[in-house]
């Protein structure tokens, strides 16, 4: 995505792309990790439903958050379960 002056320049800038307002940096993240903190063995379905959200855009938000090492999935798709990392946790409580 190329934003603002960077295209006429060439340069590289730290301004947010527009498709990320409101997303994972938009409070999503904070409803997902909070939600299955409360019911870890929700799926994916389950957790879009649940969120009000098309479930590939769980799937996306899903996908930056275990890459940050934020959750993890834990155990087989059927009869496994989520794990919210311990210190994101405390500080959404916190909050």
């Amino acid at each position: 995505v190329v934003m603002g002056s960077e295209a006429s320049t060439g340069r590289s800038s730290e301004a947010v792309p527009i498709r990320q307002i409101g997303g994972i940096d938009g409070g999503m993240a904070e409803r997902i990790a909070l939600t299955l903190n409360a019911n870890p063995r929700m799926n994916q379905t389950e957790l879009a439903a649940q969120l009000h959200i098309p479930l590939r855009t769980l799937q996306r938000a899903l996908k930056q958050l275990k890459d940050a090492n934020l959750i993890k999935r834990m155990g087989g798709n059927r009869y496994g379960h989520w794990e919210v990392d311990g210190d994101y946790l405390h500080h959404l409580e916190a909050r």
